[in-house]
């Protein structure tokens, strides 16, 4: 039996040594210019509090998580895997849990700024693009986030208390599908939570030590990606590219 066995495996790999080598059209490869390693993206989606008065449980508190958040940001390939991207964010926060502003319900205009390294499942190379147009990543980065939790009826905030911080360490940490729309333009489902160091995005304070007291939140959003063209031919990634093997005029 395992002679057979054998003889199977060796007969299936002279089979795939006779296969001839797949075709690669040069022309193919450079229908389009070549991009620069610099991109420019906009993120449009919706955020959720995880905090201690206000939970994700409790998503018809929080405008069953329509609240919106927007952000501008530029990323740089560093290799065929590895991004580095930076992000400009707005946050609309609300919950009508109680709060410590007193009343029913908090609202707050949040925005951050971050930089964060961005890691592909699959090689990001130009060739591959006529091969497959998806792939997926996860990211995670540090940043500030500048926070103004308010009582919406009165307009009350913590501006009086001395522990109250308006910025607060930011950590986002992701994951995303993408999907390449043209040779220039990706579009990307992405849903990140946010750890934070600040126990005021709520506005509902713990007390306790013993217990984590940090409020944290979580968005999901659309990632348009433009890749920014070179101003310039690189004639030494033609050079690398035109004489792999299996590439034909």
């Amino acid at each position: 039996m395992r002679y057979t066995i054998l003889f199977l495996a060796l007969l299936i790999n002279f089979y795939a040594l006779g296969q001839p080598t797949p075709e690669y059209h040069y022309l193919d490869e450079y229908a389009h210019p070549h991009k620069s390693n610099f991109s420019a993206q906009i993120n449009v989606g919706f955020t959720g509090l995880d905090g201690n008065s206000c939970t994700l449980g409790e998503f018809e508190d929080q405008n069953y998580f329509l609240n919106p958040h927007f952000s501008l940001g530029l990323g740089y390939q560093l290799t065929h895997y590895i991004s580095v991207l930076t992000r400009a964010s707005y946050y609309r926060m609300s919950c009508d849990s109680p709060t410590d502003l007193g009343g029913e319900g908090m609202v707050g205009n949040n925005f951050s700024g971050i930089l964060a390294v961005k890691h592909s499942l699959f090689p990001a190379r130009e060739f591959d693009e006529h091969t497959r147009d998806y792939n997926f990543y996860a990211l995670a980065g540090a940043g500030v986030m500048l926070i103004n939790p308010r009582n919406p009826d009165s307009g009350e905030n913590f501006d009086g208390n001395p522990d109250f911080s308006s910025t607060a360490l930011v950590v986002p940490l992701g994951v995303g599908g993408e999907y390449r729309l043209s040779s220039f333009f990706s579009m990307a489902l992405e849903l990140s939570y946010y750890l934070t160091g600040s126990d005021y995005l709520d506005a509902g304070l713990v007390e306790t030590a013993s217990s984590n007291s940090n409020d944290n939140f979580v968005t999901l959003g659309v990632n348009v990606s433009y890749r920014i063209p070179r101003k310039s031919f690189n004639y030494n990634n033609f050079l690398k590219l035109k004489n792999r093997p299996g590439v034909e005029e």
